[in-house]
């Protein structure tokens, strides 16, 4: 008779971290694309100044992944993705104070 194998512990949390830490990058940098023409509009600046920063965001993103890593690894996973997913937030709420690019 065949055993079932059970799927690993370590797997499970991987596929949560990247789960929660995916949906609140991805979610938040999905739907700015929606905003880009009322802001632009009300602003009244180019698209291509303000779609810059999705640009540099991803950027920035790209160089701090290995960083992350080491972060998550040293301390508390837990705490690191709340702090995270709070200045992910917190950088997008005050998008909306802004009034030039």
């Amino acid at each position: 008779m065949k055993t079932k194998k059970k799927l690993h512990y370590a797997w499970v949390i991987l596929i949560g971290v990247a789960l929660m830490v995916g949906l609140t990058k991805a979610g938040l940098s999905t739907i700015g694309g929606l905003f880009l023409t009322p802001i632009t509009t009300d602003l009244g600046i180019g698209m291509g100044s303000l779609t810059l920063y999705f640009s540099i965001a991803s950027i920035v993103t790209m160089f701090f992944l290995p960083l992350a890593g080491k972060i998550i690894a040293k301390y508390n996973i837990r705490v690191v993705l709340v702090v995270a997913m709070l200045l992910q937030a917190g950088g997008f709420a005050a998008f909306g104070l802004m009034n030039s690019v």
